[in-house]
């Protein structure tokens, strides 16, 4: 995972997001629960126009919330709202509710009549401010950001959105300096460049301009701390060679990081468009593009897997400053699929422009999600026709060899990507590892070893020390016990590559059980537990190794545990193990009723 700025944040002690959202959305468990009559967790259907009171309204608003149900808490406040016009905690809740939903325009509404309620002054005078930009009234801006804001990176903010109005209102020499003046953290130095990079440019001030960005994408450190930023300045630079009709210079600054070209879609876009000589524009031309940038920069490095909806917030703001920028939606609905929301990811990733270079990656994302609501033919139509146009797409292939694959259709795993290798041609790239790996697996699954083999070598000959790659293959060799030393070797790389991977430990341990190496196997399989603690697999392989060890109580819990765990998993494996339970193992045995997991 890419290290990002929310880390930063928390290792300097700084709270991630503003102390009034975080209120807003914390849910008063204790008065919902003892309201269930009114709406539970799992009817998430009820009409909100059905609700009798405002209590009971306001409390399914809550309980919506902790669901992440950002339309139905919408419904219900409102519906609250219709008894009591003048509650401030339904407000509130309706504010917030619908900033994350991305109706800007009615959160401004409400914000108009919360300006005086302290608890959220500082998110209303924050959209107040993105609105006075929105709509090119500048001089409003400051007004609204004078309050002092609790958190470093709501400060952050606000200080380019009052930057960015400046700019809106021809006053860029007063608006760099502003930036340039910022103080704070280390990080904030790639924020810095980046906003007065693209300012610069906008601006007219070309040198400057590439002064700033040039310092940010030769910074190291910069693309883990801020990999938005980092991507937006790494194109930006480019562009503004081929814009003054340096094509070498603008080819030389891609190849900067050749491998950002390879697997970022504006990039590769940028160059083909370089190389073809091709009209290229500027990222920025407005105060509004601008700040949304800005806004969206700060949202990707807090984009870490934790506080998601803080993430979608911001990037919502972003939005409603720049609603068609095509970053921020694709960026948005990855958020959503991490709230587990493929619903709201869809629709997100249809408003990507036609015209964007981030429209395929966009489309072939809408399969996925299309895939993860059970629609899986319409989801493999759907990646079909997109291989269909672009047939030298990997990431195409890859997307339907995994839909295949989860819905164990091998021999359809294994003609997808045959069908990728062959379209692509002579492959030399490391970045294709993936697609051998997968062909690898979907030959194993068929029991085809004698093709599955050199597929796996292959994927390893491309990128050599790959864990996952080094995992299956040892495991593979050793569960047919054969090139025994190979494999171990194998296995034990992949752990020292991922020592907190539980199923490459996983593997590890029943390797050594497989061997006969009991203690051995029961120390990594205790660790291998402790990292996916509720892994039926891994719960049955250490009770396995228990058993041979002659800890037979021990052995029978773990048992019990992957029984309990075992939905979703492979329920074929279910009698064996309820065998076990009650008549335990011979104590010589090397082999578990259990298959080994896929790393």
């Amino acid at each position: 995972m890419r290290n990002r700025l929310l880390s930063c944040v928390v290792s300097t002690g700084l709270l991630l997001t503003t102390v009034s959202f975080t209120t807003l959305l914390s849910v008063n468990h204790l008065h919902a629960d003892s309201h269930k009559e009114a709406v539970t967790a799992e009817d998430n259907t009820i009409d909100a126009e059905s609700i009798p009171t405002f209590t009971a309204a306001y409390l399914s608003g809550q309980i919506a919330d902790s669901d992440n149900d950002v339309e139905q808490a919408i419904a219900f406040y409102k519906r609250a709202l219709e008894f009591d016009p003048e509650s401030l905690t339904a407000k509130r809740r309706l504010f917030s509710s619908l900033l994350l939903a991305g109706e800007f325009d009615d959160a401004i509404e409400i914000a108009q009549t919360l300006k005086d309620d302290a608890d959220v002054a500082e998110l209303v005078e924050q959209a107040l401010a993105i609105q006075s930009v929105r709509n090119r009234e500048y001089s409003s801006t400051d007004r609204y950001l004078e309050y002092s804001p609790r958190i470093i990176v709501d400060e952050l903010i606000n200080d380019l959105l009052s930057a960015w109005s400046k700019f809106g209102a021809n006053k860029t020499d007063e608006a760099l300096a502003q930036i340039d003046a910022l103080e704070g953290p280390a990080w904030f130095k790639y924020f810095k460049d980046l906003n007065s990079g693209l300012m610069a440019y906008a601006g007219g001030n070309k040198d400057l301009a590439i002064k700033h960005l040039t310092d940010l994408i030769l910074d190291e450190q910069s693309i883990r701390v801020a990999p938005d930023a980092y991507l937006l300045g790494y194109t930006a630079l480019a562009s503004i060679y081929a814009i003054d009709g340096d094509k070498d210079k603008a080819l030389a600054a891609l190849e900067l990081n050749p491998n950002i070209r390879a697997g970022f879609s504006p990039a590769d876009a940028l160059g083909q468009r370089i190389e073809a000589d091709e009209d290229v524009s500027f990222p920025v031309k407005t105060a509004q593009e601008g700040a949304a940038y800005a806004i969206y920069s700060i949202a990707g490095a807090l984009n870490n897997g934790q506080s998601q909806d803080i993430v979608g917030l911001y990037l919502q703001l972003a939005r409603a400053l720049d609603p068609d920028n095509a970053e921020i939606l694709v960026l948005l609905a990855d958020v959503q699929e991490q709230l587990d929301k493929p619903e709201k990811a869809i629709e997100t990733y249809r408003m990507v422009p036609e015209a964007s270079p981030m429209r395929r990656l966009s489309q072939l994302q809408l399969g996925l999600n299309l895939a993860d609501i059970g629609k899986v033919d319409e989801a493999i139509e759907h990646i079909e026709a997109i291989i269909e146009k672009y047939p030298r797409d990997i990431r195409a292939y890859e997307g339907l060899g995994r839909i295949l694959a989860r819905e164990k259709r091998y021999r359809e795993v294994v003609e997808n990507f045959e069908r990728g290798i062959k379209a692509v041609g002579p492959i030399h790239n490391r970045s294709h590892w993936n697609m051998f790996y997968r062909l690898a697996i979907g030959f194993e699954r068929l029991k085809e070893w004698e093709k599955a083999e050199p597929a796996f070598l292959r994927s390893l000959e491309l990128s050599p020390n790959q864990p996952d790659v080094m995992n299956y293959l040892g495991y593979s060799w050793i569960d047919m016990n054969i090139k025994l030393e190979e494999g171990m070797d194998l296995i034990r790389a992949a752990v020292e590559a991922r020592p907190n991977s539980g199923y490459i430990v996983d593997s590890l341990g029943w390797a050594y059980y497989r061997q006969g190496q009991y203690e051995s196997a029961v120390r990594e399989l205790e660790r291998a537990v402790e990292l996916l603690p509720n892994d039926p697999t891994i719960n049955d392989h250490l009770g396995d190794a228990y058993w041979q060890v002659g800890r037979k109580i021990e052995a029978r819990f773990q048992w019990q545990r992957a029984l309990l765990n075992m939905a979703d998993f492979d329920e074929s494996l279910i009698p064996a193990i309820e065998q076990k339970i009650k008549d335990g193992m011979p104590e010589t045995k090397t082999e578990s009723a259990s298959t080994s997991s896929d790393g």
